[in-house]
């Protein structure tokens, strides 16, 4: 067939088959995989439905006939919109509809969201929302889930000091108006040395471990223009002398 594209690899110690196929244009059957045991899995895609849509349909069962898993992704993305629905199909043909969607609109550095799954015999549930603001060397957001009568909140901060100096944080609080609340919040920072070597830092506090405050280290550099390392170090800033502390390191070569 014109312009289908058709390639196969086996793994032996698998017993498995796995093939690409691309019958037409806009249509790829990503992966169509077979096992000796008599597990199928088929990942479909179709990307010119209509200008700005994809979609992906998901299939696992048997050689035998049996469905396990079947799954129907929906993307699509407009000006300043953006939307992703994932439909379980064999729970919505057998009378229990399963989807989860999620919504995000965008003005000018700003994008708010928010996601939810409904399921026909549970109602909404697994929601959240979230905002979202960045520039080219500024970023923030914001998270909320509600978890019973509570929240969680999350945030995160990155900036690009100048060309040398990058700085983030991020807070974690928990079941927020209740007594069970707890907040965690960590800090990192990235200083280039130079063009080839380039230090970073990470402390983290959480209120429900107030024995342990993990402080990292890590060091990259260039060794020569074939061999890169990377170095890294993690200790309890409370005892230093103790144990768990960690150290490690890898090198990159490219040829």
């Amino acid at each position: 067939m014109s312009g289908a594209d058709l390639s196969a690899e086996g793994d032996l110690s698998a017993q498995k088959l796995t093939a690409k196929y691309s019958p037409m244009d806009g249509v790829t059957i990503k992966k169509f995989q077979a096992t000796t045991s008599g597990k199928i899995v088929a990942e479909t895609a179709f990307d010119k439905i209509m200008d700005g849509v994809k979609m992906d349909l998901n299939f696992e069962g048997t050689s035998a006939g049996a469905a396990k898993k079947t799954e129907l992704k929906i993307n699509y993305k407009g000006d300043g919109f953006e939307s992703n629905t994932k439909v379980n199909v064999l729970s919505t043909i057998g009378g229990n509809p399963a989807i989860t969607q999620a919504l995000a609109f965008n003005y000018n550095n700003f994008w708010l969201g928010t996601q939810g799954t409904f399921d026909a015999s549970k109602g909404l549930s697994k929601y959240d929302f979230g905002a979202n603001y960045s520039e080219s060397d500024f970023a923030s957001s914001l998270k909320a889930t509600p978890k019973g009568e509570n929240w969680d909140l999350s945030a995160s901060y990155w900036q690009k000091v100048n060309s040398d100096v990058q700085v983030a944080g991020v807070v974690n609080m928990k079941a927020v108006g209740s007594e069970q609340a707890s907040t965690d919040l960590t800090i990192g920072t990235k200083y280039a040395l130079d063009k080839t070597n380039t230090i970073a830092t990470k402390i983290g506090l959480d209120a429900a471990k107030g024995k342990e405050v993990p402080l990292s280290f890590g060091y990259s550099t260039k060794i020569t223009d074939a061999i890169a390392m990377d170095a890294a170090a993690s200790v309890n800033a409370l005892n230093f002398g103790g144990q768990g502390g960690k150290f490690g390191a890898s090198f990159t070569v490219s040829l």
